[in-house]
């Protein structure tokens, strides 16, 4: 199972945001690779309670209804802008990468 993260710089002006999310801003991705500049994030390593809370906070930031955002969250849509992130890589991805 991958365990790559994204981990968002304390510079940046999403940091406090994803911070209510994962205390630590490290974000779980399904793989290291950016696509159009973004990261895809992987909700299925992210507890109900913490969907929730992107849903809330991506709503109000992007105005666009919570229901819509919990969809694609539920597709396993989470893109993360690659801009200002450094990453984690996991062993598996790290072995592909040698």
């Amino acid at each position: 199972m991958c365990e790559c993260e994204a981990i968002i710089s304390k510079e940046d002006p999403r940091y406090e945001l994803w911070r209510q999310v994962v205390p630590n801003a490290h974000l779980p991705i399904k793989h290291p690779i950016a696509k159009n500049g973004f990261y895809e994030g992987d909700p299925s390593r992210l507890t109900e309670e913490q969907i929730q809370l992107i849903a809330t906070l991506c709503s109000k930031k992007f105005n666009i209804t919570k229901e819509e955002i919990l969809k694609d969250i539920r597709k396993g849509i989470l893109p993360i802008k690659a801009e200002n992130v450094s990453l984690s890589i996991c062993d598996l991805h790290i072995r592909c990468m040698v």
